[in-house]
């Protein structure tokens, strides 16, 4: 029977604000959000069970997407649903990217009506019409009201 794992380092991590670095068996385990460990109460010293390591890696997930997701807003606007597209194409959980999605938009750093907005204004002035606009919104995954 092996020991159970325990978590040796708990501490806020340098290069993420806002971030813990997460230590588990001496080694690093991942920097996650602060706002989504803090509940989790644990402290350093703690032995973690297989449900406690599960939430951990789910956390992982979340953060890993979310980092993802926020380089990619950084080079470009994207739609939700384009973006959750592309997330999950390179290998993101389906639903760490759904719960990553919904943090950044709760931080107003995903919108559709916006993308809709800044993608039709550049693409009506190089000539395209409203039509084309609506079909290539439609194609990008912002709904139908909204483009």
């Amino acid at each position: 029977m092996t020991a159970p794992a325990r978590l040796t380092g708990l501490a806020p991590d340098p290069r993420q604000p806002g971030h813990r670095l997460v230590e588990v068996d001496r080694g690093r385990f991942a920097s996650l959000p602060a706002d989504l460990v803090a509940p989790l109460g644990l402290r350093v010293g703690d032995a973690l069970g297989p449900r406690e390591l599960a939430r951990l890696r789910e956390l992982a997930e979340l953060a890993g997407a979310e980092r993802a997701a926020l380089r990619a807003l950084g080079r470009r606007g994207y739609a939700r649903l384009d973006l959750w597209r592309r997330l999950v194409r390179r290998e993101h959980s389906p639903q760490a990217v759904d719960a990553a999605l919904t943090r950044l938009a709760a931080r107003g750093l995903i919108d559709d009506a916006g993308f809709a907005a800044h993608y039709a204004a550049l693409r009506a002035a190089r000539g395209k019409g409203p039509a084309r606009l609506v079909t290539e919104l439609l194609r990008h995954g912002v709904d139908r009201a909204v483009a």
